[in-house]
């Protein structure tokens, strides 16, 4: 029989759970606050309370918060594993159709907790090493399995490096929900989800218009920055991108940067006033490509081809900045956050009536849903070293345009 312990306060005294029904409700409580508010900004007592439990009991199951973290991270990943694992029982299943039912099962996990994948895409760099590496190991496994499935349906060897970035492009398809708060229906989002990741992993990379010379141009090099709140501004990206904003302090960037004591306040008062010009000039950069594109053709097809070049560019040429303006936006002093991120919804809108204007047929929310899709392929790619190469940008051209041009047809 279990009793309570007399030490909890009256007000977490809960219906007693048994211990595997509590550590999950943990893991499941744990998961959502770690992505909506970020894991510095959660604490223990903080999911203990949403549980149920006191602290102490808490710590029964976890030794400290990273444990959890690293706990309900991987736990999430084994559903990205359950899904890729075919359920029938006929061994000789059509590997088309295989690659098909996989996908549809991943769109399902996504939108199940649709915010749940920021856990290794933006949360477990505040792993410890050793954790952080299996999370990592893990990603890859599932990118890799989705290979091996596109593998199967094509005459391509094992280990081609187009299907593999094919294969992480699908994966930032499906993992897209979880970067915007757009309304996502079900089952019709469902059904988006799969058929735009179907449609990126059917993309031909080696055709004409994958190598074309006048796509997106990639940059061997960010060129020298003279002055020096620029070189502030660029550790600081990185600094960001690394460790994660609430990891990085005024001296840590200021050492980066090679300024060190006093003078780094003298060109910006406080780390918040970096993220928030950092954030800044990258949605000032992305309203100067919108208004390039619709100002060089009144053709809505080939203003929509430009805007996505430019944010090909510009996410080649500053990978930190682009992963400071979507992982880091939640540490954004709150008399900016709102104004930034309505910026930011701004444009997507007009990304996405560019869409809605070359393929009418389109309601807006479908569109802007592709329209995210295809930012997070760009976003999360870029992100990823060993996918570049000279033709990256051009092939990246070729995927975004199949999310664009292929779902809702055929």
């Amino acid at each position: 029989m279990t009793t309570q312990d007399p030490t909890e306060p009256t007000a977490v005294r809960k219906v007693q759970r048994r211990p595997r029904e509590r550590r999950e409700l943990v893991a499941r409580h744990a998961a959502e606050m770690f992505s909506a508010r970020g894991f510095p900004a959660v604490r223990m007592e903080d999911i203990a309370g949403a549980v149920g439990v006191t602290a102490r009991a808490l710590y029964r199951h976890y030794p400290n918060k990273r444990a959890l973290l690293f706990h309900v991270t991987t736990a999430l990943q084994d559903l990205y594993f359950d899904a890729l694992t075919d359920p029938g029982d006929v061994p000789a299943r059509d590997p088309a159709q295989l690659l098909v039912d996989a996908v549809g099962r991943l769109a399902g996990v996504t939108l199940d907790g649709r915010s749940h994948a920021l856990l290794w895409q933006r949360e477990a760099r505040h792993l410890d090493p050793d954790q952080r590496a299996v999370v990592r190991a893990r990603v890859a496994e599932v990118a890799q399995r989705i290979a091996a499935m596109i593998t199967a349906t094509r005459s391509r060897p094992t280990g081609d490096p187009d299907t593999e970035l094919l294969a992480w492009a699908a994966l930032a398809v499906l993992a897209s929900p979880g970067h915007h708060g757009e309304p996502l229906p079900r089952p019709a989002t469902d059904a988006l989800l799969r058929h735009a990741a179907l449609a990126v992993v059917t993309t031909d990379l080696r055709s004409p218009g994958a190598t074309d010379a006048a796509g997106p141009q990639g940059y061997v090099q960010e060129p020298a920055l003279p002055s020096r709140r620029e070189t502030l501004l660029r550790a600081s990206a990185r600094l960001f991108r690394q460790h994660g904003y609430p990891a990085v302090t005024m001296e840590d960037i200021g050492e980066s940067a090679g300024i060190l004591g006093a003078s780094i306040y003298h060109h910006f008062p406080s780390k918040g006033e970096l993220l928030v010009t950092l954030v800044r000039r990258f949605q000032d950069w992305l309203t100067l490509a919108l208004f390039n594109a619709r100002g060089r053709t009144t053709d809505p097809a080939e203003a929509l081809r430009l805007l996505t070049v430019s944010y090909i560019e510009l996410a080649l040429r500053f990978p930190d900045l682009v992963s400071v303006a979507v992982t880091e936006v939640l540490y954004l002093p709150d008399e900016d956050h709102d104004q930034l991120r309505r910026a930011r919804a701004d444009i997507i809108a007009e990304w996405a009536g560019l869409l809605h204007r070359t393929r009418p047929e389109l309601d807006g929310a479908t569109c802007v849903l592709l329209v995210h899709a295809a930012v997070a392929v760009v976003d999360d790619v870029v992100r990823i070293p060993h996918l570049h190469h000279d033709a990256l940008g051009a092939q990246l051209l070729a995927i975004t345009h199949t999310i664009f041009a292929g779902v809702g047809r055929g």
